[in-house]
């Protein structure tokens, strides 16, 4: 999966996806960050482009389906994924779940 791939599954799951910041409309939302950019070599010679994607859900419910529909969306694609991490910020009274997965993009020309 690429990352435009990736931003289109996410689109499907919550249209008022942010990349990198939140766009400041929704009490609920997602943001998604690639970063860590890594290109993995095979006999000295690059074989593909890996790229971690953060991608963060800030919600006030905490029984918000998103998460959970974006774990089993990148499963279901056998998208590689860390385990989820969810954290409370007393002070927002957001509840922020944190899921980290790995794409690929083809080899620069």
């Amino acid at each position: 999966m690429t990352l435009d791939e990736l931003k289109t599954l996410l689109l499907t799951i919550d249209p008022a996806l942010s990349k990198w910041v939140w766009d400041g409309q929704s009490r609920d939302y997602t943001v998604w960050t690639p970063h860590h950019r890594s290109t993995l070599m095979s006999d000295d010679l690059p074989e593909r482009v890996t790229i971690k994607v953060t991608i963060d859900r800030w919600t006030k419910d905490d029984n918000d389906p998103v998460p959970g529909q974006i774990l089993r969306a990148l499963e279901e694609r056998y998208i590689p994924t860390d385990e989820m991490m969810s954290v409370y910020d007393e002070k927002d009274g957001y509840f922020r779940h944190i899921i980290e997965c790995y794409v690929t993009e083809p080899l620069p020309d």
